[in-house]
């Protein structure tokens, strides 16, 4: 048979509460030991179970929106690479690349490409001539060709030290204008609107024989 302790608290005097019921065999074993119990309402378990789901909610949202910033951050780059992709397939691969990592905009334009070399004195008489016209018709697009053949960064020194303004070639586009690569320096193609070569100026020229050359 259970019965209530008269160390504990009367049942009916803390309505709502969880009461533990102990046998008497229980109290035999405990003999003139007192025992004090505290009892747990329903409130204080719903309190702690709600605490316990409130944590593990900020939890998983913590984790959503970690999830969230790394899924953006893959499509960033995703989005980067095809960019990348499109912009390199869109390239025309007859493009003409200077010096300083520039592709040259030259459609519809006038090309004066001019034949240089730092040994040769009148090419480099010709620079402050060709830098004015680099800069005077937009539509006019003054190219620089090394002779020499030199690397990126022997022709990009020497560009610097002879004081050029206008862009040069990585390279030489040897045949691109149904042209050979001159012979004599310094030379200078004029190319049209069209592409087409209509004539080379062979030797130094003045700024008039450029501007009666392009027709300006």
């Amino acid at each position: 048979m259970a019965r209530w302790s008269s160390a504990l608290p009367s049942p009916g005097s803390l309505p709502g509460s969880s009461w533990v019921f102990l046998s008497e065999s229980f109290f035999k074993r405990l003999g003139s030991r007192k025992m004090t119990v505290t009892p747990l309402s329903w409130a204080t378990m719903e309190t702690a179970a709600k605490g316990r789901i409130s944590m593990a909610m900020g939890e998983e949202l913590k984790l959503k929106h970690t999830i969230k910033l790394r899924v953006t951050k893959v499509r960033g780059v995703i989005f980067l690479l095809l960019a990348c992709a499109i912009s390199a397939c869109a390239k025309d691969p007859n493009a003409l690349k200077a010096v300083d990592g520039e592709f040259l905009d030259i459609s519809g334009k006038t090309l004066l490409v001019n034949y240089w070399a730092e040994w040769c004195k009148p090419c480099r008489e010709e620079i402050p001539v060709l830098n004015q016209l680099a800069h005077s018709n937009k539509d006019i697009v003054v190219i620089g060709i090394n002779f020499d053949g030199l690397s990126v960064g022997e022709i990009q020194q020497q560009a610097d030290k002879l004081g050029i303004e206008f862009p040069v070639l990585t390279v030489e586009p040897e045949g691109r204008w149904g042209q050979a690569k001159p012979e004599v320096l310094p030379s200078t193609f004029i190319i049209g609107p069209d592409g087409r070569w209509q004539k080379t100026l062979i030797g130094p020229q003045e700024r008039d024989d450029f501007v009666s050359a392009l027709n300006l």
